[in-house]
């Protein structure tokens, strides 16, 4: 479990590449722990674009999305093979920060799929059931992260790090 300090210090390393890529209409689509990897020194870097895909924006009429992408950090509209936006990759980087500061993650089940659906019909676990050390704040801040609709999100990792400094300066009117 790592502390809230050391989560933000982890997203605002990822963070900031999302966005960049974001903005290019470029959405990752399995952004989970395995694809963020640490150099020598403990920077963190985000890897393996190999489904990344244009936004339906940028893409023009693409047929045949397909649901691709890992059950456990999948968005509600991915998992139901809907459209996905930048969004989307900011759901799962909720996920990840609620699995930093849980030690587990916020829906388990038998099968993958499964916890595809936990994604789109079981409401978000209270982060302070799950760490009550936690802030009060980090609960906002994983309900919006993961919000099932993706209008209720933070709109980008900047959004989402801006929160995250509000709970560390203990200001929790964001």
């Amino acid at each position: 479990i790592l502390s809230v300090e050391e989560a933000t210090r982890i997203i605002e390393r990822v963070g900031p590449g999302l966005d960049e890529a974001h903005s290019k209409g470029i959405v990752h689509r399995d952004i989970k722990p395995s694809n963020i990897l640490f150099d020598s020194k403990g920077t963190p870097y985000i890897s393996d674009f190999g489904i990344a895909k244009l936004s339906q924006a940028q893409a023009g009429n693409v047929t045949g999305s397909g649901i691709i992408g890992t059950p456990a950090y999948m968005a509600p509209e991915q998992a139901q093979g809907d459209s996905i936006d930048g969004r989307a990759d900011i759901y799962a980087l909720g996920i990840i920060l609620f699995e930093m500061v849980t030690g587990r993650q916020p829906y388990e089940a038998d099968t993958p799929m499964a916890v595809a659906i936990k994604h789109i019909t079981d409401p978000i676990p209270l982060i302070l059931i799950a760490n009550p050390k936690l802030p009060p704040g980090m609960d906002m801040v994983i309900r919006k992260a993961m919000a099932k609709d993706r209008d209720d999100r933070f709109a980008s990792s900047k959004e989402m790090l801006d929160a995250l400094y509000a709970v560390m300066r203990g200001d929790t009117t964001k």
